[in-house]
């Protein structure tokens, strides 16, 4: 389907209790049902608008083949960096779960590549281009970013790494690599451009106190990011701004 009218945008970390998103599905044969937090914490009631996985625990009927969907989660699925503000008229489509893969070598590399379906009795195919390509080949951001200073003057930064497909947090085990090797990109400065760069293969990196000074010196404004190299993309960025 559709949606019908603007969604805001929202922090993938809360639960959304006061956004509210109306969809109009192409058939009003079609149904949504509502999903308690623990169906939801499974995966039910996961749909993408636009770019952006989210999840919604109450879908109530307004109109024929239109929705009203509240009591949202946002960012789901490794799509955080795309919980912003959706327009009217973007694509709706709910995911069941059951996804099927594409054989890269039959895609290629062009952009311009389109899928296309056809049913028994349709006289033409539906087109549609590929949302979100690439996204499973790019490691998720880290999270939990922490700063300390020791007592030389020295600063400590410290992140977790997350792994696409464990989801699910759990006591006493790591996260699965899902790479090759652990490696991160850690900068600081401006989304434009780069001051100074590390290389960490930990989850975690110190910068002496006199670099630090020297930095802030030249940008006062500047913010630390680091990024998980995978083996064939880096992930969105994690920031972490330095000591006042």
């Amino acid at each position: 389907g559709v949606t019908l009218g603007a969604l805001p945008a929202a922090s993938p970390l809360l639960f959304d209790r006061h956004g509210t998103v109306e969809i109009e599905l192409v058939d009003p044969a079609m149904t949504l049902a509502d999903a308690t937090p623990a169906a939801l914490a499974e995966g039910a009631n996961r749909a993408l608008i636009g770019s952006e996985i989210v999840q919604f625990a109450r879908a109530a009927p307004i109109a024929p083949a239109r929705w009203r969907l509240s009591g949202l989660w946002r960012g789901r699925g490794g799509t955080e960096m795309t919980a912003a503000a959706h327009l009217a008229g973007e694509a709706f489509v709910l995911l069941d779960g059951v996804p099927v893969q594409l054989d890269p070598t039959a895609i290629g590399p062009s952009p311009e590549v389109r899928i296309a379906a056809i049913g028994l009795a349709d006289p033409e195919p539906v087109l549609s281009p590929i949302v979100g390509r690439g996204l499973t080949l790019q490691p998720l951001a880290p999270v939990h970013g922490r700063i300390e200073a020791l007592p030389d003057g020295t600063l400590r930064l410290s992140w977790v790494r997350r792994a696409r497909g464990a989801w699910l947090w759990r006591d006493g085990v790591d996260a699965p690599l899902g790479e090759s090797a652990e490696r991160y990109d850690v900068t600081f400065g401006s989304e434009a451009s780069d001051l100074a760069r590390w290389e960490a293969n930990a989850a975690q990196i110190e910068v002496a106190a006199s670099i630090l000074s020297d930095l802030l010196a030249a940008m006062p404004t500047g913010r630390f990011r680091i990024r998980q190299r995978g083996d064939l993309a880096l992930s969105a960025p994690l920031v972490i701004l330095p000591p006042t």
